[in-house]
């Protein structure tokens, strides 16, 4: 058995580009898609299944906006397996767009999954639905603010969490005081790119997020060997801009799980 391997080719398929939209996936995919949500939770092996090509396996793993695969270990009898199973993310996509899919793909036979509210009923329901985001936030961008939010809310950022590591010295009530943030590095690796941080920065309303110096937070911090990267945080614009548009960010990216600011609960 063998993980999915980068160095492997990624080949070439043809696809219905002219109908597509950008966000939906190709015919390839749609059906390794199919294949994988019947699977559940198990998910199939590697190489136990012809349909999952190593290319095809690739494209859905490393997806910019988002994995669509996850490889696992199962354990039996002490010998491990390498498997593969689609993201929670992946099944929402698939329950959501499904009737699109068949609209696309006709000829793939693929299981229909649980009624979902919302779910678009075909084509025309997806472009409708992608309208009211034409001018406001990309997909990587908005996931960045969800994750913004979701610290305001009262999840943990990395600095936060006990034990602080190599950055802790004895209890320090500086760094519960400090605001909830993702390290720069933490942003940049969620949204898979720099672009959307410094698009939230650049915003035509106004600054969305704010940069600020850890060290200028932890003075302690600053006569270490080892520099503390900067502070992501989400400003009060890019609070009320994340409230204030998030119905039609569901509509148009129902593939993120997006949280309620606490401000609206």
């Amino acid at each position: 058995m063998s993980r999915v391997s980068d160095t492997e080719p990624c080949g070439t398929e043809t696809a219905v580009r002219s109908t597509r939209p950008k966000d939906l996936t190709s015919r390839s995919s749609f059906g390794v898609l199919g294949t994988l949500y019947s699977a559940g939770e198990q998910g199939l092996a590697l190489d136990a299944h012809r349909s999952l090509s190593r290319s095809t396996l690739l494209r859905l793993r490393d997806r910019r906006t988002g994995a669509f695969i996850e490889e696992f270990t199962a354990w039996a009898d002490g010998f491990g397996e390498y498997r593969v199973r689609l993201t929670a993310r992946a099944r929402r996509h698939y329950a959501h767009h499904h009737a699109c899919y068949r609209e696309l793909y006709p000829d793939i036979d693929t299981p229909v999954p649980r009624p979902t509210d919302g779910a678009h009923g075909g084509l025309v329901d997806h472009r409708a639905d992608r309208d009211p985001a034409r001018n406001l936030l990309r997909e990587a961008d908005v996931l960045v603010l969800d994750a913004l939010i979701r610290l305001q809310g009262g999840e943990i950022g990395r600095l936060q969490k006990p034990p602080i590591g190599r950055y802790q010295r004895g209890t320090s009530p500086e760094i519960g005081a400090m605001p909830p943030g993702l390290l720069y590095r933490e942003a940049e690796k969620l949204a898979n790119s720099r672009k959307p941080i410094s698009r939230l920065l650049q915003h035509p309303d106004g600054p969305l997020v704010a940069v600020v110096e850890v060290t200028s937070l932890l003075p302690w911090a600053a006569t270490g060997s080892i520099p503390l990267p900067a502070l992501i945080v989400l400003t009060t614009r890019g609070r009320d801009h994340y409230e204030s548009h998030l119905d039609s960010y569901r509509r148009a990216y129902p593939d993120l799980d997006l949280q309620l600011s606490r401000h609206t609960m």
